[in-house]
């Protein structure tokens, strides 16, 4: 029996890459491939590009999220001057729910109505402060035109150690966005 191979872009997928040649040690080097040119490592340009936070909170696909994402950012921005590393979490929060959300706005631009995709999302809380990521990438789907979602949790994360250095409980699971 064989079955049709659904497709979620109303668009052609152009600058198709043979993988089998191109093959890169860097994060940089890869984003030249398809799969990632809507995709930019947070993680890595918010203390090297030294970013804002003033601006990143001013991006129009945060506003659905912006008061509850100020509030975490000031406050991991207070918390960071507390600890030793000062490492750059309230830019790095910021900019990746704003590189998210342009993500989002790209995926429903190209999405056919009605379809779904699933995100395997683990919440976060650097220096102790919880992100909801679950929740706020949801409304920025929402937001950017997107139909329905729902959360299915798979499992609790930072139960298992004693020495952490926060007891705030965390969770992965699957985010289904309909659309």
């Amino acid at each position: 029996m064989q079955t049709a191979q659904l497709t979620l872009f109303d668009e052609p997928v152009e600058d198709i890459v043979d993988l089998r040649k191109s093959r890169s040690g860097t994060f940089i080097d890869n984003m030249i491939m398809p799969v990632h040119r809507w995709f930019r490592y947070s993680a890595q340009h918010s203390s090297r590009e030294r970013l804002r936070t003033e601006e990143l909170l001013e991006a129009t696909t945060v506003q659905p999220i912006r008061s509850e994402l100020e509030r975490v950012v000031q406050t991991l921005a207070a918390v960071r001057e507390s600890h030793g590393g000062k490492k750059h979490y309230h830019t790095m929060v910021a900019a990746y729910c704003r590189d998210i959300g342009l993500v989002l706005c790209q995926l429903r631009r190209v999405c056919k109505p009605g379809s779904r995709m699933c995100w395997v999302i683990g919440d976060s809380a650097p220096y102790g402060v919880y992100c909801p990521i679950e929740k706020w990438i949801a409304e920025m789907a929402m937001a950017a035109g997107f139909k329905k979602y729902h959360f299915d949790k798979l499992r609790d994360r930072n139960i298992k150690w004693k020495n952490r250095k926060h007891r705030v409980p965390l969770k992965e699971g699957l985010l289904w966005i309909e659309g």
